[in-house]
C-alpha cells in the first residue's frame, strides 16, 4: 500500500466517523488519490496538466517575497520553458 491509498483509507475513515465530513470534495479527493496510486507522478504530472497550478504558485509566492516584477516575469519564462522542454524524471 502507498501513501496515496493510506491517504484515501484515511479520509474514508474520517467520513465514516463524521457523516458531515461526507461531501463530494472529500470523494473527489479519494477518487484522485486511488488514481494517482497506480500512476507514477512524474507521469501525472508530464502531461502539462499542471503547469498553470504550478506557475501561479510560483508567482505567487514571488509576489508574497516582494520579489521586482521585471524578475517575476524572468522567473515565469524560464518557468514556461522548463515546463514546455523538460521531463519531470531528470528534475527530481
Amino acid at each position: 500500500m502507498n501513501s496515496y491509498e493510506v491517504l484515501a483509507k484515511a479520509y474514508e475513515k474520517s467520513i465514516q466517523q463524521d457523516k458531515e465530513r461526507d461531501t463530494k470534495e472529500i470523494r473527489e479527493k479519494i477518487a484522485a488519490l486511488r488514481c494517482m496510486g497506480n500512476i507514477d507522478p512524474c507521469t501525472l504530472f508530464n502531461t502539462g496538466a499542471f503547469n498553470d497550478i504550478c506557475q501561479k504558485y510560483a508567482q505567487k509566492a514571488m509576489e508574497n517575497c516582494k520579489i521586482s516584477e521585471k524578475q517575476i516575469a524572468a522567473v515565469m519564462e524560464e518557468m514556461r520553458w522548463l515546463l514546455d522542454t523538460r521531463d519531470s524524471r531528470n528534475m527530481v
